[in-house]
């Protein structure tokens, strides 16, 4: 399993948490893909997202509140700006991965984006603990 970094430089002053996501082994993730596919009517939660993400990396997401992040399922969190959701786990040493994003369109979220991040959590660990987990990182 291929991950990379959601931010650019996802070792900024002051960042005590990373983030990364699944990607392909050229660094291309289905986030990424994700934030290109949104709309211009999106722009306002698409940049709300990303400063959700620098938050994460100077205080974890445990400590942020209900309001931008909540935990879904055991181990499975939940990142809220507007209607956009990214799915998440954390690792040991402050470490979170993004499973997925999408649009929220109901008052619950679907049980099938926990499942996704499950299925996503599991294939990380398993890679992590087979020592095939690799970093991809911008050029």
């Amino acid at each position: 399993m291929y991950i990379t970094p959601v931010l650019p430089n996802n070792n900024i002053d002051g960042a005590l948490w990373s983030i990364y996501t699944p990607c392909n082994p050229s660094g291309e993730s289905k986030l990424e893909e994700f934030f290109l596919e949104l709309g211009s009517n999106m722009n306002a939660a698409r940049t709300g997202m990303v400063a959700i993400f620098q938050q994460v990396t100077e205080k974890g997401i445990v400590s942020l509140p209900d309001a931008i992040c909540h935990q879904l399922d055991k181990g499975i969190w939940e990142l809220i700006k507007g209607r956009i959701r990214i799915v998440c786990f954390l690792d040991d040493g402050k470490v979170v991965i993004c499973s997925h994003g999408f649009i929220k369109t109901t008052q619950k979220t679907p049980s099938a984006e926990i499942k996704k991040a499950k299925r996503c959590r599991t294939k990380y660990l398993e890679a992590k603990q087979d020592g095939i987990l690799k970093i991809v990182k911008e050029d």
